[in-house]
């Protein structure tokens, strides 16, 4: 078994700035930890990874690293967490994050794979949200751990916040969840990858309901 666990999640913002990222975080246990730890892989944990992953991770920049922005950075994941001010963003222990961002992601990696996605057979965002959040129950226990576990799946589908807020609504029966809104915003990016042309598929939702989506937290 080559990884154990992944985590998928995207910082963005439109339109794109030179902080913006995909992190693919994949749990490699041939990986040995190094008494030293660094938020950038060492070149011993480097010569470390399995040739598939390393073969991988060149064809995939060589195809998608385009953009004079685009870089590729290999990282301790978990030592970044460890570092940071994840913990207290999240509440949560470090064993807690990964949990629930690596639950959250495998949620978000079976919806893609669903032949009801590749086919565009879901018909209401009820219908799919509610797909999303019984299988984050099912995973995850507390309340905590659900909330950011449906959070970890909604980015790794790269459902935009304002996309996931309106899921959150329909979780919370403030929208009947019975148009196709995050729907469309879905299909659009499968098909073509553009952000911009995807997000007109949802603005007309926010349109309606500004004061719920621009509210204070």
């Amino acid at each position: 078994m080559l990884i154990d666990g992944s985590v998928l999640t995207y910082h963005f913002r439109f339109p794109r700035t030179t902080n913006d990222s995909l992190y693919v975080c994949l749990n490699i246990p041939s990986i040995s930890l190094p008494t030293s730890r660094n938020i950038c892989l060492s070149e011993s944990q480097e010569n470390q990874l399995p040739e598939t992953i390393r073969n991988t991770m060149v064809k995939l920049s060589s195809e998608y690293l385009i953009n004079p922005m685009d870089k590729l950075e290999r990282k301790d994941y978990e030592f970044e967490v460890m570092s940071g001010d994840t913990t207290s963003k999240y509440n949560a222990s470090v064993e807690q994050i990964l949990s629930f961002a690596s639950n959250g992601t495998a949620v978000a990696l079976e919806l893609l794979n669903h032949d009801r996605t590749r086919e565009e057979k879901w018909e209401t965002d009820k219908e799919i949200v509610t797909t999303i959040k019984q299988s984050i129950d099912e995973r995850l226990t507390t309340e905590s751990e659900r909330h950011w576990g449906l959070h970890f799946a909604c980015n790794s589908i790269f459902l935009a916040t304002l996309i996931e807020k309106y899921l959150r609504g329909i979780l919370s029966q403030y929208f009947d969840g019975k148009g196709s809104w995050a729907l469309g915003f879905l299909y659009e990016i499968e098909r073509k990858g553009n952000f911009e042309e995807a997000v007109q598929k949802f603005l007309p939702i926010v349109e309606l309901n500004r004061s719920y989506f621009y509210q204070s937290s």
